[in-house]
């Protein structure tokens, strides 16, 4: 076809062919302009019925004048009577080419539908529904304008039907439930294809599966969209399920009401795709130079004297020059320092351009000595200014010939990265400095100060402590080896590591001298040697940053961002002895010892009270003991001594600070986030965030943070988090892998334990749960053995096994008896109460425990923030002792500061207490809201999800009881009164209840069997709630054998 002309048409080229026409690039002859034709392909073209489709696209899309539907010129036959239309032609591509690349950007997508929405609004006002909106059939413009094409299968308010109800004409994953039904559609089948076409453009992929057509039909159907796990603006995940409902009538009315949905999501001024213009190029500093050449050059053609040399010369005032060149020198060298700050040169352009002008001071004084002795000779202060002129020019173009050859990996110049010998983020292992001084410690002060500095660079990864721990172990040695050459390369070899750094720390004379070189793992190859001395020891400190600073740059970091850094004693300590303690600290840590990495803590803020970094380790340590006052304390003081860190450092200290101390979660996410977005490999902001979002029930977004922090380490508190994320989503099989990897990575860690128990408690498998947490109790670490046991203690009343569970509840007080640990040991014997009063419902045997518990531990002798209030007013509160509830309420106003209450995260301030106080003073609705306004506040979905539930439904507010009793029914088992697993079967319970009441029958039996089996083995004074359920579920067996089909 292409060179023949059709009418006025001469056709260029064929741009695509589809079902219903083949289309052509063509010219008009006529007007002067780019056409697209489209024939109705041969095979059709004797099929009356394609036909007068073919023609009714015509007739529908040129009926239509809008900026987002394609406009129709014409439609003709060609000479061998072949139907055509005639349409505009647009540069650009179809959105089935932009997808194929991969997801859009949000914006874009945003941008995009709201287009598609307009244009069909249009369509749908004339009562034309198109019915095949697919990306094939929408074309992105290169100015991103959208335009709307083949409107072949478009039906007519009035005028023939082609495509009678119970024919399927349509892209299949792109058709509405009532389409691929065969049922008749309306402009809100359109609306569920714009709901596809915005899940596609956000993730990449359709939002349901299908390996063949019918399958796929069948879970457009009946089953439930893939949820996004993209981050996007609140409300538009909601927008893309509103067009996605089943139900047509709880889909958008309109597509005006859509798209004006949609614009609500971009911001005033956009009106398309905007493309950010380039950075304007940096100036270099022989800029302004080159243009003071220049006016000299004018000068002496125009014969003036602007600069008022000539008038110096004849006064013979040498001074004067000197003051001048001053001041010129005092600009250059200023703009030369500017460059070198703002565009990271190297550090030797400033005392280069400092020799210069030094050098150049004796040519001017001659230059002008010359000229005022009118001794004719060559060397006149004119060619000397020209002179140094040139010579800044020189020293410019060298100095950003350096840089590009370092940018490009050329010559001496080139960086280790740029060169090609270091990979991009390489991967590094610090071994120990080896010590050759009289002082045994100073060597591991040097390594973990030398790790720290390292680990503000965004260019490298440097292996953790947890790391190497891990590796140690799956290599059969202590934790605690010796971290020497070889055993460095051992495990570089081992760990794709590329590069291990080495070095020592030896005397000279009253001084010391560090240094380090970096060697390659696979050949042995010395790559970089660098040293650096100290006067005395307290200069080792400052020896450490300046070698690792040249490091940094040697490897190829931005020299910039290198200086960006605030100085190492700064960001760590100035002192030795603090360093080594924080060192021993991490260390401690990494093996599971938290007790011993708090005291070690302690000691090192002791001796340095400005040491931001440990007490932001601190508060960390502290918050995952449950230590709410420590905690809170090391948050405020490391949230004070913040501009003390690093960038990296100082995001971190704010995002914990905003979540356990202000309560401000929303920003503390937004603190992490800012974190990721320069350093996407930060395993704490990746792991911290992702808590808050599992709190959220955000689970998907949770997982997928924690699983690229496994990616680049592998502490055991990131598998923790994990396995707890898959199992709130019943991954059994992806949490298999995590926990097989977990028992690789740290085979003798007890956290294996219980969380080796919570896979199999995921399975079903409840008896081998049992015997794990049985055979592996006898622990050498009592507060592992007393975590242990309140785990099993949870898992035993979750499965109604209540004396088993009192039995390891009281191993866990002896230990915590014996270690003076008082608030734990008050809390698990309110884990006892809680027990008692909700799954035993014996309120005497709970009253007597709870008072047992406040006599031991009065709650005057725990620290403020330590004290379990909300607790003990609900508790008092459901024992029917309003009295003391209210007194403890008081007590609480009293005695804790206003700006201290938000801090209390751990037990929700009083919020789960003053709800309980209001269903016992007979207003449950004032407590269902309580709660709801909690899970507002906090985001926290799982929070006191059972007794929200019992609230709502005291309350008569039965979607809100299901919805926490749901949420109740998915907790996992832990050792957190508040989130874990016991209240799991009553959950069940009560939903086959409240189930069994609206008559959904199958949601009924299914509900009292979960309950049944969780409780099938629990003690016999429980078994006729667990017989009760069986009769439940015969009698609901046999009325849905009798109710019709």
């Amino acid at each position: 076809m292409e060179g023949r002309e059709v009418g006025q048409y001469r056709i260029i080229e064929q741009l695509g062919a589809g079902g219903m026409g083949i289309v052509y690039k063509a010219h008009d002859t006529r007007l002067d302009r780019t056409v697209a034709l489209k024939f109705l392909p041969p095979h059709l073209n004797s099929d009356e019925t394609s036909k007068k489709r073919f023609i009714q696209e015509a007739r529908a899309a040129s009926a239509l004048d809008h900026a987002n539907i394609c406009t129709i010129h014409d439609i003709d036959e060609d000479e061998d009577g072949k139907l055509y239309i005639v349409m505009s032609y647009y540069d650009g591509q179809t959105l089935k080419y932009v997808l194929d690349e991969g997801p859009v950007s949000v914006e874009n997508a945003v941008l995009f539908g709201s287009q598609i929405a307009a244009g069909l609004a249009r369509a749908h006002e004339a009562g034309i529904v198109h019915r095949d909106m697919k990306p094939a059939n929408i074309m992105v413009t290169e100015r991103g304008e959208i335009k709307i094409l083949d409107f072949g299968i478009a039906k007519l308010s009035e005028g023939i039907d082609l495509t009678k109800t119970g024919s399927t004409v349509g892209t299949a994953a792109y058709m509405s439930p009532e389409q691929a039904k065969g049922e008749s559609v309306d402009r809100r089948s359109d609306i569920w294809s714009v709901g596809v076409l915005l899940y596609e453009m956000i993730t990449g992929k359709q939002p349901f599966d299908g390996s063949y057509e019918a399958a796929l039909i069948y879970g457009i159907v009946n089953a439930p969209h893939d949820p996004i796990d993209v981050e996007m603006p609140d409300g538009l995940s909601e927008l893309i399920d509103r067009c996605l409902s089943k139900d047509p009538k709880n889909r958008f009315d309109s597509s005006v009401e859509l798209s004006e949905a949609l614009g609500a999501f971009t911001s005033s001024s956009s009106s398309g795709i905007t493309v950010a213009a380039p950075a304007a190029a940096a100036v270099p500093a022989a800029s302004a130079v080159t243009g003071s050449e220049t006016t000299v050059l004018a000068a002496e053609a125009g014969d003036t004297d602007p600069s008022g040399i000539k008038e110096l010369v004849k006064q013979k005032s040498v001074l004067k020059v000197l003051g001048l060149f001053s001041i010129a020198s005092v600009v250059v060298l200023g703009v030369v320092y500017a460059g070198m700050i703002e565009l990271g040169l190297p550090d030797w352009v400033f005392p280069t351009g400092v020799v210069l002008m030094i050098l150049g001071l004796p040519v001017i004084l001659l230059g002008a000595r010359n000229d005022a002795a009118a001794s004719g000779a060559w060397l006149t202060l004119r060619k000397a200014v020209q002179g140094g002129i040139l010579s800044l020019v020189l020293f410019a173009l060298f100095s950003t010939g350096y840089m590009v050859m370092r940018a490009a990996g050329i010559g001496p110049a080139a960086s280790l990265q740029s060169s090609g010998a270091l990979e991009e983020n390489a991967k590094l292992l610090i071994a120990d400095f080896e010590n050759r001084t009289s002082d045994e410690r100073l060597a591991e002060s040097v390594t973990e100060a030398l790790r720290i500095d390292l680990s503000q660079s965004n260019v490298i990864q440097l292996m953790g402590k947890s790391d190497l721990v891990s590796v140690l172990n799956r290599m059969n040695r202590p934790s605690d080896s010796k971290m020497d050459i070889n055993t460095a390369m051992e495990i570089a070899a081992r760990e794709g590591v590329e590069a291990v750094i080495v070095g020592e720390i030896s005397s000279l004379g009253a001084g010391f001298v560090v240094s380090a070189r970096l060697i390659a793992a696979h050949n042995g190859a010395e790559l970089i040697a660098l040293r650096e001395n100290a006067s005395d020891d307290s200069g080792i400190i400052g020896a450490v940053d300046r070698l690792s600073a040249r490091l940094r740059e040697e490897i190829g970091e931005s020299i910039k961002e290198i200086r960006s850094n605030p100085d190492l004693d700064r960001v760590t300590t100035s002192s030795l002895d603090a360093l080594r303690l924080f060192s021993e600290a991490r260390a401690r840590e990494a093996v599971g010892d938290q007790g011993e990495a708090v005291e070690l803590l302690e000691r090192a803020v002791e001796i340095d009270p400005t040491f931001a970094m440990a007490y932001r380790k601190m508060g960390a340590v502290y918050g995952n003991m449950g230590r709410i006052a420590k905690s809170t304390e090391a948050a405020r003081r490391a949230f004070e001594l913040r501009d003390n860190l690093p960038e990296r450092e100082r995001g971190l200290t704010a995002a914990f600070y905003y979540s356990s101390v202000e309560m401000q979660i929303d920003r503390s996410v937004e603190e992490y986030e800012n974190v990721l977005s320069k350093y996407p490999n930060e395993g704490a902001a990746l792991n911290n965030v992702s808590i808050t979002y599992n709190f959220r029930g955000q689970h998907a977004l949770a997982e997928k943070h924690l699983r690229h922090a496994l990616e680049i380490g592998n502490y055991t508190i990131y598998y923790n988090n994990q396995l707890y994320t898959l199992a709130a989503q019943e991954k059994t099989e992806a949490a298999d892998s995590v926990l097989v990897q977990l028992k690789i990575d740290h085979p003798d860690h007890p956290i294996t334990i219980p969380l080796e128990a919570l896979s199999m408690i995921n399975r079903g498998s409840y008896d081998r749960a049992d015997s794990i947490l049985a055979e592996r109790s006898n622990l050498s670490d009592p507060g592992w053995e007393a975590f242990i046991g309140r785990f099993g203690a949870q898992n035993d009343a979750m499965h109604g096994r209540i004396e088993s569970a009192r039995k390891k509840l009281s191993v866990a007080d002896k230990i915590y008896v014996e270690d003076q640990d008082s608030l734990r040991a008050f809390l698990n014997l309110l884990s006892s109460v809680n027990i008692e009063l909700d799954i035993l419902g014996d309120a005497d045997a709970a009253q007597k425990s709870l008072s047992q518990a406040v006599n031991r531990y009065p709650i005057a002798s725990l620290a403020i923030l330590d004290r379990p209030y909300d607790l003990l007013i609900g508790l008092y509160s459901r024992l029917g002792d309003t009295i003391e509830a209210r007194r403890l309420l008081t007590e609480y106003h009293e005695q804790v500061p206003d700006d201290l209450r938000s801090i209390n995260l751990i037990y929700g301030g009083t919020s789960f207490g003053e709800a309980e106080l209001a269903a016992a003073e007979g207003d449950p609705n004032e407590a269902a809201d309580l709660y709801a306004s909690f899970k507002e506040e906090t985001g926290c979905i799982y929070c006191m999800a059972y007794r929200s539930a019992v609230s709502h439904e005291r309350a008569g507010r039965m979607d809100g009881a299901i919805y926490f009793y749901q949420v109740a029914s998915t907790m996992a088992v832990g050792i957190d009164d508040r989130t874990s697993a016991p209240l799991k079967p009553l959950a069940f319970l009560r939903l086959g209840e409240i189930y069994s009441e609206r008559g959904e029958t199958d949601n009924a039996i299914e509900s009292y069997t979960k309950f049944a089996e969780l409780w099938k083995n629990a003690d016999t004074e429980l078994q006729d709630q667990v017989r009760y359920a069986h009769n439940r579920i015969d009698q609901l067996l046999k009325q849905a054998a009798r109710e019709p089909q």
